[in-house]
């Protein structure tokens, strides 16, 4: 069975040799992938194997074919034979040679005249050495061509049975984009389920419960803190403490280090409560690297929280056992 890359193959053989009518071009075309052109190597090989086959009918010069013959005769053991006048001269120490070679009959021609001092003349060679050139039987560019557009299909069967590049689609503006929005995007754990997860694998989690002081807004409340001061990770869950209005106060944690001075706690971060859409779980931003936690305290500050607090309104507490 005739696949269309064997026939496009053998198309592409008969238009480097004869050449292709425009129907049969126009198949050839139809058989390659949308944008790609014949193979032009057909074409390179047919005319190198043409350019080969040529014959030069200029006449070589006297004085070039008398100084070639001088050469022959100086250059017994030479390593390539000389010809003159469609004859071969051999080396005279090898009597028995044989030898045919082709060559176009106009190449080399018998010189006009050579002069007596010569040793190269004719006359001067034993014609025991004296080889007729064997004659041309016939042209070889058909199969010289055939078994050039073998090979070179042959290297085209695997070219085309490679792995196909990824190609680039320019999408016009007016062409409708696809809508990746229906792609379900990657769900970012909550941060309640970041609480869990660093109960779950933190070995060094401290978990403390808030302990309410003297101020309203911490009243009842019931929730606590966790930290991993290996992770220098932590959040904290609020369940009653009062509602906060971002544009008059804030809260603030501050995280007294064992190995600092407790005039200078670490600012762990401004963040905003209400509960009354149920349990509330602030993750913690400890502005430098904490080393020994001792006590976490909750204020209430200014908008936008302060550097050094006054510690005026603590409302909740929690005490690092040890």
């Amino acid at each position: 069975m005739t696949t269309k890359l064997d026939r496009a193959l053998a198309l592409s053989c008969d238009r480097a040799l004869t050449g292709l009518d425009p129907r049969r071009e126009a198949e050839l075309v139809s058989l390659l992938p949308p944008g790609q052109m014949p193979d032009v190597r057909l074409e390179l090989a047919a005319a190198a194997i043409v350019l080969s086959d040529m014959v030069i009918d200029q006449q070589l010069p006297d004085h070039l074919a008398n100084k070639i013959l001088a050469a022959a005769a100086n250059a017994p053991r030479g390593p390539a034979p000389i010809t003159g006048g469609g004859t071969m001269l051999l080396p005279q120490q090898q009597p028995h040679a044989r030898t045919e070679l082709y060559m176009p009959q106009a190449s080399v021609e018998q010189p006009r005249s050579v002069p007596p001092s010569s040793a190269a003349s004719p006359s001067n060679v034993p014609s025991s050495n004296v080889v007729p050139l064997a004659k041309r039987r016939g042209s070889i560019l058909p199969w010289l061509a055939a078994a050039a557009c073998l090979a070179i299909a042959a290297g085209s069967i695997y070219a085309m049975r490679l792995p196909k590049p990824a190609i680039a689609v320019r999408i016009s503006p007016n062409e409708a984009l696809p809508d990746l929005s229906a792609r379900p995007a990657p769900s970012e754990p909550s941060v309640a389920e970041k609480k869990q997860r660093l109960m779950s694998e933190a070995k060094d989690v401290v978990k403390v419960a808030w302990s309410p002081t003297k101020d309203a807004a911490g009243q009842g409340e019931t929730g606590e803190v966790v930290w991993s001061n290996e992770r220098q990770e932590g959040y904290m869950t609020f369940r009653t403490v009062a509602k906060n209005d971002p544009t008059k106060s804030q809260y603030q944690l501050w995280i007294f280090d064992g190995e600092r001075d407790e005039r200078y706690p670490v600012d762990g971060g401004v963040f905003d409560v209400d509960p009354s859409s149920g349990e509330v779980v602030v993750p913690i931003s400890a502005k430098v690297k904490v080393a020994k936690p001792t006590l976490f305290a909750v204020t209430v500050e200014a908008p936008g929280g302060v550097v050094v607090s006054k510690r005026e309104r603590i409302v909740v507490a929690a005490k690092v056992a040890g």
